[in-house]
């Protein structure tokens, strides 16, 4: 045999680098998973902070005397968190009345809008949205009807009546 022949059956059958071929193939697809799975995270993440920024919403619109609609705006937005790929938008809150319990309630919601990258191209925008509905009292105004009466014996005692519209604690 010739040397020539001898060199070519040796390439033919040499398997040094073929794991360094298939790890460059493998590659690029493992980056993309690995980051993938970190997008994935930090959009739990922004699930998180509108949940948690919802709460303190729903937690301030329930005090007395009851916040302006702004202020809970400026509450959701000063609490939402994990804001890394994408952008949040807070609605304003809408305050109705229940007719079925007779109480009033505010709606607060939170939008998160994020575009996946996919480090070789881009996805198409996802919007998540969460919203919570917090029921808050009806206040007893002074136009509400009542009538109070005074007895002394001894002491003085007062005993009041509201009517079925205002709730009594």
């Amino acid at each position: 045999m010739t040397k020539r022949k001898l060199l070519q059956g040796q390439l033919i059958h040499h398997e040094d680098g073929a794991a360094a071929v298939e790890f460059a193939f493998a590659l690029p697809i493992l980056i993309m998973f690995i980051w993938g799975i970190a997008q994935f995270g930090m959009i739990l993440a922004a699930d998180a902070g509108m949940q948690h920024a919802l709460g303190e919403g729903a937690r301030m619109a329930t005090l007395w005397p009851q916040p302006t609609n702004a202020a809970v705006k400026q509450r959701i937005q000063d609490n939402v968190f994990g804001n890394f790929l994408g952008s949040y938008t807070v609605s304003d809150p809408v305050a109705s009345t229940s007719t079925a319990v007779n109480n009033q309630y505010v709606d607060l919601q939170v939008t998160y809008t994020v575009t996946p990258d996919f480090l070789f191209w881009q996805g198409s925008p996802i919007n998540f949205v969460r919203s919570k509905r917090v029921y808050v009292t009806k206040l007893v105004t002074a136009s509400s009807t009542s009538s109070c009466g005074s007895t002394s014996t001894g002491g003085t005692s007062t005993s009041c009546t509201t009517s079925p519209s205002t709730p009594s604690s």
